[in-house]
């Protein structure tokens, strides 16, 4: 596979967010940032073609799932 860097750089997207240097929390579990991906074309573990990912704000302490449908999410929260 030929990967070019001209295409690769044109098709990057710039962060329109700026950085912050502070956490928007002051205690653990009280903010979560959550990612449910997938379908996976190759399924693994089970036949499991999703993952649930979970971040704490605070500790920025991660759980990772891997769902067989994406009914299973809630119930994995």
């Amino acid at each position: 596979m030929i990967i070019y860097v001209t295409c690769a750089k044109e098709k990057q997207v710039h962060s329109s967010f700026k950085p912050k240097n502070s956490l928007s929390t002051g205690r653990l579990l009280e903010l979560f940032h959550m990612d449910l991906c997938g379908s996976i074309p190759i399924q693994r573990l089970g036949w499991n073609k999703y993952i649930l990912v979970i971040v704490d704000e605070y500790f920025r302490f991660a759980w990772v799932s891997f769902l067989t449908e994406t009914n299973e999410a809630f119930k994995n929260f």
